[in-house]
C-alpha cells in the first residue's frame, strides 16, 4: 500500500487536456481526507487546485550532484561562471521580480477556492456531479427571494442592463445543465436567467457570497 501524500511531496499531477491526459510537475500544499492541495507550474504560472489523491503521481527527485568549491566575486556568483539569478529573481538584488499583468491572489480569493474545492465540487469526478454540487450548494446558501440586478445582457435572457428582479429560486435541474440558472419573477410568471448575468442589490451575506462564488468560478475559466 502506497504512503499518503503530505505537504512537501513533489508529484507529478495527470491533467485531463483536450482528451489526452498530460503530467504536470506539481508540489502537495495540504492533504485532506478526499483532496489534495497542490501548487503546479501551468504555463509559466503558480497555480493551487484541489485534486484527487488518484490523479497524483510520486515523482522521484535524483539528489543534487555534489560540486567542487569555486573561487567567487563579491556578489556571491561562482567567477567566471556566467550563472544567472534563478529565474523570477532580480539580477541586482536577488529578490523575487514583480511580473507587470500578475495579479497576487488575495485571502479572500484563496479562501473561495478552498471552500469551492472542500465544499461544492469534493467527490465531483464528472460533469453530472458537479452541477449537482453547485445546485446542492445555492439551494442551500440563496436565502430567497433577494433583490439583483442585470450586469451583462445575453441571448437566452431578456433582461437588459442595469434591470432589477427579484429572484425566487434556483431553477430546475434541466435548465442548470449548461450553467447556473436562478428564478425570478417576470410580469405575471416566473422565468429562468443565468445567476452569471445578475449581481446582489439586496440580500443577506450568505446569499452575496454564494452569487459571487460562482461568478468566481465562471471567471477562472472553469466550467461543467
Amino acid at each position: 500500500m502506497s504512503k499518503p501524500f503530505k505537504p512537501g511531496d513533489q508529484v507529478l499531477w495527470w491533467k485531463q487536456e483536450g482528451g489526452q491526459v498530460v503530467p504536470v510537475h506539481s508540489t502537495v500544499l495540504a492533504v485532506t481526507a478526499k483532496r489534495v492541495k497542490i501548487e503546479t507550474g501551468e504555463d509559466g504560472e503558480n497555480v493551487v487546485r484541489h485534486v484527487t489523491p488518484r490523479s497524483l503521481a510520486r515523482r522521484i527527485v535524483p539528489p543534487r550532484a555534489e560540486q567542487s568549491p569555486s573561487r567567487t566575486t563579491d556578489a556571491g556568483s561562482p567567477k567566471g561562471s556566467g550563472q544567472e539569478p534563478a529565474a523570477g529573481r532580480s539580477k541586482r538584488s536577488g529578490q523575487p521580480a514583480v511580473q507587470p499583468g500578475r495579479r497576487q491572489k488575495s485571502r479572500e480569493d484563496v479562501a473561495r477556492e478552498d471552500r469551492i474545492a472542500m465544499e461544492i465540487v469534493v467527490d465531483a469526478y464528472d460533469r453530472d456531479e458537479r452541477v449537482m454540487g453547485w445546485q446542492n450548494y445555492l439551494e442551500e446558501k440563496l436565502e430567497v427571494p433577494f433583490r439583483a440586478r442585470c450586469i451583462q445582457e445575453r441571448e437566452v435572457s431578456p433582461l437588459a442592463v442595469g434591470d432589477e428582479v427579484e429572484v425566487v429560486g434556483i431553477a430546475s435541474e434541466r435548465e442548470c445543465q449548461a450553467e447556473m440558472f436562478v428564478s425570478i419573477d417576470w410580469g405575471e410568471r416566473t422565468l429562468a436567467v443565468p445567476l452569471a448575468q445578475l449581481e446582489v442589490v439586496d440580500a443577506s451575506a450568505g446569499t452575496r457570497e454564494a452569487v459571487e462564488d460562482w461568478h468566481y468560478w465562471l471567471a477562472i475559466g472553469h466550467e461543467f
